[in-house]
């Protein structure tokens, strides 16, 4: 692999060791320093949102200055400085600021590095997903880490981990290489124009999916706390599903040459609904939550590695950046923010079994939005050559 993907590896391996701190533990946390569950879900959701704009904002600033590594190295440095005042912060008030501020500057980088190692790739895009796979193994490491060191010295060293954990991914910006394309117009091109039915179907897909994404990256840890797992099992939960992940990701690139994407996510869509479905029912059963979270290489590791790819294809050229932007923001941001508040406000008014039992009902909807892509798919395959 040349040198310049082993930075990109890395800025990956940081990126999401940040998120494998942040989605188990940030809750433990929070719940440490005495807000309620309610508040708890409130505050992770803060996260999310600020990716319904941000990403979109940054991305057409890097669309228009083409100066996407500055930005990146810019907004990942301001995002390290923002999180500083959390030692500080006690109050519910105070930490929400610090939270959009963090998350506004970290939410931008990715999307925008996803179109440096795309356009760096070139004509090897299916190769994206054994780069990307370094971003799993940070998640599964400080899931691991994360938890051992939680059991030995509580949660306070989780906004620590945090901090240097932001550092090192600021270090790694400073090692990535610009784009290796040619810049191909310096016209700014309206995304509206690219909105066509196949597009929008993508999009939908994507806001569905993390939608019933948000009750567990709010709560799985803590719904397990409630069923007798210690912090360390808990812990070995996540990494599984991310270890599955990483295997998955070895071969996408496969996948992607020998199957449509209209395929590929109906696999994942019906995977999504297993899923919840067993979260739902067998809570109790350590070897069916081992199963339901080795779905997560199909529920995110399929699922992304086919996103990145049919956006690069469906908004490609000056659009780039903007449409990995829309697939953060709709996803992750509308979606996965929308999905946890949502999660926030019905967690303690129902069974958390029967809340799980109903994003698996609603994951199916999105099967009906894979129509426009079979029709689309019949004019112009999107597979990797």
């Amino acid at each position: 692999m040349p040198r310049r993907f082993v930075w990109f590896s890395a800025f990956y391996f940081f990126y999401f060791a940040t998120l494998g701190t942040y989605l188990p533990y940030w809750p433990i946390y929070l719940e440490a320093q005495g807000f309620a569950l309610h508040e708890v879900g409130e505050l992770m959701a803060i996260a999310l949102l600020t990716k319904i704009f941000a990403p979109y904002i940054w991305g057409w600033l890097a669309d228009k200055l083409r100066r996407r590594l500055t930005l990146i190295r810019w907004s990942d440095f301001i995002a390290f400085l923002a999180f500083v005042p959390i030692f500080y912060a006690k109050d519910y008030a105070t930490i929400a600021v610090i939270l959009f501020l963090f998350s506004f500057f970290w939410n931008a980088s990715l999307p925008q590095v996803e179109v440096l190692t795309l356009n760096n790739l070139k004509y090897h895009a299916h190769r994206y997903s054994l780069i990307r796979l370094w971003g799993s193994v940070g998640f599964i490491t400080m899931n691991v880490i994360g938890a051992w060191l939680i059991s030995v010295w509580g949660s306070d060293v989780v906004p620590w981990l945090m901090l240097s954990l932001l550092f090192l991914l600021w270090l790694t910006t400073q090692i990535l290489s610009e784009s290796r394309l040619p810049l191909a117009s310096s016209r700014i091109p309206s995304i509206v124009h690219a909105f066509n039915a196949p597009v929008v179907a993508l999009f939908v897909i994507c806001f569905l999916i993390q939608f019933v994404h948000g009750p567990y990256y709010a709560y799985f840890t803590i719904y397990m706390q409630e069923q007798g797992y210690q912090t360390y099992t808990i812990g070995w939960f996540w990494a599984v599903g991310v270890i599955a992940e990483v295997l998955v990701f070895i071969y996408c690139s496969v996948l992607l040459r020998r199957y449509s994407v209209s395929c590929l996510l109906f696999v994942v869509i019906t995977a999504t609904a297993l899923r919840w479905l067993l979260l739902a029912y067998y809570q109790d059963n350590i070897a069916v939550i081992l199963f339901a979270q080795s779905l997560h290489a199909i529920t995110f590791g399929v699922y992304h590695a086919v996103l990145i790819h049919a956006i690069s294809k469906l908004l490609p050229g000056g659009l780039e950046g903007r449409g990995q932007a829309l697939y953060s923001s709709l996803s992750f941001g509308v979606g996965g923010g929308l999905g946890t508040y949502i999660a926030s406000q019905l967690w303690e008014q129902m069974p958390s079994q029967q809340l799980f039992a109903y994003t698996s009902l609603l994951t199916l909807i999105a099967l009906f939005c894979l129509l426009p892509l079979r029709h689309a798919e019949r004019r112009e395959p999107l597979r990797s050559p």
